[in-house]
């Protein structure tokens, strides 16, 4: 009976097992049951440090951690921090006791939405971050034009993430304990399966609906990423589509920028 066992598996090469059992992500190949807990690291909650302490973090939406080229970055959006410092960004340690601030800002000088909703893209590198332990480089997407959805990918399911506000409240009163690391403020994640429904606003914008049509608050939910499988003739490959820039009320319809505009975005004004 082992005899048979050994000959059977023999039929299948180590390479046609992976791709049956696993997603590609990059060169790296993942359990399909993994998928889910994969991209959601990839998302992060972003707060506003208050000083306060006892609400020492305001929530402020969610913001999607990138590897582009050896440098890593935390990409949001500027309305998510309109009229406030964002300076005052703050993210989770890898451990998440404590929190990191800080890195380099930049977003487009001429924003201008009526032109494109594109430049509400906000960027923050957080190369120094992971260089000194602070933000685990796992945590980090590996952005490239391999890795981003292009016209023509044949989608065979999508997931959107964000970490809505309501989601996370400081909610421990009854302790008396409104440290966020006995609350877990931040450790509620979202995770919806999406279907693309077509360019949004202008070209650098899509749309996509939510298959489950799910009742809730998705204030929260810009910064966070649409993440896509990809049929290939290689198998199911992760890709990037794009950051969740607005949706409506109930969560329901997301518009995100495209992947290649994020990266286009991310080398002019960082690469040069």
């Amino acid at each position: 009976m082992l005899d048979n066992l050994d000959s059977l598996y023999r039929q299948f090469s180590i390479q046609e097992v992976q791709n049956e059992a696993s997603l590609k992500l990059g060169n790296v190949y993942i359990p399909h049951r993994n998928l889910s807990e994969t991209v959601s690291s990839f998302c992060s909650p972003i707060f506003e440090e208050t000083g306060n302490i006892d609400y020492q973090l305001v929530p402020r939406g969610s913001a999607t951690f990138l590897k582009h080229r050896n440098r890593y970055f935390a990409v949001l959006t500027y309305h998510q921090f309109l009229n406030q410092d964002y300076e005052k960004a703050a993210f989770f340690c890898s451990e998440n006791s404590s929190i990191v601030k800080g890195g380099t800002f930049r977003w487009l000088e001429n924003r201008n939405l009526e032109d494109t909703h594109s430049s509400d893209l906000l960027l923050i590198e957080l190369t120094e971050a992971v260089q000194k332990g602070l933000l685990n480089s796992s945590r980090f997407f590996p952005l490239s034009t391999a890795n981003s959805i292009k016209n023509g990918d044949k989608i065979y399911s999508s997931l959107a993430l964000g970490f809505a506000v309501d989601d996370q409240k400081y909610d421990n009163e009854e302790l008396e304990a409104y440290d966020f690391r006995l609350n877990r403020i931040g450790s509620v994640v979202r995770v919806l399966e999406v279907s693309y429904s077509g360019d949004s606003f202008d070209d650098t914008v899509c749309r996509w609906n939510s298959s489950d049509k799910p009742v809730f608050n998705a204030n929260g939910f810009s910064g966070g990423g649409v993440f896509s499988l990809i049929e290939t003739s290689k198998g199911l490959e992760i890709k990037l589509a794009g950051i969740v820039i607005t949706s409506n009320s109930v969560g329901s319809i997301f518009h995100t920028i495209k992947a290649d505009t994020v990266m286009r975005y991310i080398t002019s004004l960082f690469d040069h």
